[in-house]
């Protein structure tokens, strides 16, 4: 769900965070109360719906309360918790979906209004677009090998959640052909994702509005040129397709040159398409591909169970960085080539929902580093870059809540 989740986070918060710390409470005296109201056009009236208040504690998330609303879709939340370090949000269920609000905390005067809009079900797909596909090649890890990143922005252009018509799947993502080693990195639950033949499908409700969904994986080809086919099945706004800028060359009879621009440092050739039509089938020819083990770009060497996710979620948010641009360029002066000139700030929503999933994924990696499932050099690697990017989000969600 893309839901504005908008608090201050100070250093002293994301130093707690990241060190699995939490700081004394003050408590008793926190009281959070709220409405929920029906965002769907000539949708019910709430009425009674179960309502839950999470706490995160350190890396804890624990159940601070549990109640439902009354008949006007009112709720509240006494005695709680007041550290600045404890952060909150409230989840409902409606029709059977979970809606969740923006997160909290109640230093201050303790107290915290909490509107949260649900939405009445549709089975209807005809509102289901993908507003963005940008697909990067990031590396060859050895001979042979290509990493291929992607950023897909969901669009749900009704008033209403998106849901399965009884089948076991909302929606599902071809993968290029051939595809393996997927891993998913960011915009769904793991537990709601599953294998289908040619890609993967989820179970997670569409929301209305839009949402990123960043995942990776790794295609072989046996010489200098590669035929990369990749099927959609929705319609797509807009295509993206990014190569590094070290020879390669990229063919495509729906994709255009547009260019070429610099991502985190490297440079990449840029190729854009637009109104791509359910069912159709992208093709893209790449020559000049590498012979030798050598890679272009660190390769993502240790895409296995989630692994890569710092870097995954770095690279991906430099990619939608420059897609929210190129949708607004008309209000931004570029210089030669396409590079940008000013710093292009992303919406808060979208950098609250990316602030959430690095904690998440810091979390993961800590978990698997305590297991045993990955070795200390890669562990550091990761949470160093996903710790990085963590404190350039924070740093825009304070810099944006201080404009006037």
């Amino acid at each position: 769900m893309k839901a504005a989740r908008l608090f201050t986070i100070t250093l002293v918060l994301f130093l707690l965070f990241i060190a699995n710390s939490a700081g004394a409470a003050a408590q008793g005296n926190g009281v959070v109360e709220g409405k929920l109201t029906n965002g769907s056009s000539g949708g019910d009236k709430v009425g009674v719906v179960p309502v839950t208040l999470y706490v995160i504690k350190g890396n804890q998330i624990e159940e601070a309360g549990r109640g439902s609303t009354d008949g006007d879709g009112k709720f509240g939340f006494e005695g709680l918790d007041t550290s600045p370090d404890y952060i909150y949000w409230v989840s409902a269920k409606y029709r059977d979906v979970d809606y969740e609000s923006e997160e909290f905390s109640l230093d201050g005067d303790g107290k915290k209004t909490v509107d949260l809009v649900v939405y009445e079900k549709t089975t209807d797909v005809s509102a289901i677009k993908l507003a963005a596909v940008n697909l990067a090649i990031m590396g060859a890890e050895e001979t042979g090998i290509l990493s291929i990143l992607e950023v897909i922005t969901f669009s749900n252009t009704s008033d209403k959640t998106y849901v399965s018509d009884g089948k076991s799947e909302t929606v599902r993502l071809p993968l290029a052909s051939q595809a393996y080693d997927f891993v998913l990195g960011h915009g769904l639950s793991i537990e709601s994702v599953f294998p289908v033949e040619g890609g993967f499908a989820t179970a997670q409700p569409i929301y209305p509005g839009e949402g990123q969904i960043i995942f990776a994986y790794k295609v072989n080809y046996s010489s200098t040129k590669y035929n990369l086919q990749k099927s959609f099945l929705y319609p797509v706004e807009g295509f993206s397709l990014f190569v590094p800028d070290v020879g390669i060359r990229a063919e495509s009879s729906l994709l255009t040159s547009a260019g070429s621009m610099e991502l985190e440092g490297r440079r990449y050739q840029v190729f854009t398409g637009e109104d791509i039509k359910p069912g159709s089938q992208l093709s893209i020819t790449f020559s000049k591909l590498p012979r030798t083990g050598q890679p272009w770009i660190s390769g993502l060497s240790t895409l296995q169970k989630g692994l890569a996710m710092g870097l995954m979620v770095v690279v991906a948010a430099a990619v939608i960085g420059y897609v929210y641009f190129s949708r607004r360029r008309r209000l931004v002066p570029v210089a030669e080539e396409g590079v940008l000139t000013e710093e292009v700030a992303l919406p808060v929503e979208e950098l609250e929902q990316e602030r959430r999933s690095l904690l998440e994924s810091i979390a993961r990696l800590d978990e698997d580093f305590e297991a045993g499932n990955i070795l200390e050099k890669e562990y550091h690697e990761q949470r160093s870059m996903a710790k990085q990017r963590l404190l350039d989000v924070i740093q825009q969600l304070r810099g944006g809540e201080e404009e006037p």
